[in-house]
């Protein structure tokens, strides 16, 4: 399997096993789902619901594959996806934290771009 097809795999397999989580645990009636188009190379994680009278709905991970690398654009998660990446199997060298401004990104430990 060559290297984009093993990172779209564990993107997928790793947005699947958040989206189960918070469908089973969630408290509220919402309903947390993949969106993967792997044409573009764009990953989601999304959430709609509603909790009482207030709409829940957006998304939580937006993933892209560009330039052989995985560009991390949003992660709501507060530990984070990318560690979860990471053990996976994708090498901290081919993730950006793409939700930093590109000056901000040689201080993390992933790649810049």
């Amino acid at each position: 399997m060559d290297t984009l097809a093993q990172y779209r795999q564990i993107i997928v397999e790793t947005l699947n096993k958040y989206a189960e989580l918070l469908n089973r645990s969630s408290s509220v009636k919402q309903q947390a789902t993949v969106v993967s188009d792997q044409s573009s190379d764009h990953y989601l994680l999304t959430l709609l619901g509603w909790r009482g009278t207030h709409r829940i709905k957006g998304n939580i991970v937006h993933i892209r594959l560009a330039d052989e690398k995985v560009w991390i654009e949003e992660d709501s998660f507060e530990n984070g996806i990318a560690t979860d990446l990471m053990k996976a199997g994708i090498p901290k060298e081919a993730i950006v934290l793409a939700f930093y401004h590109p000056d901000m990104r040689s201080l993390t430990e992933f790649a810049v771009a």
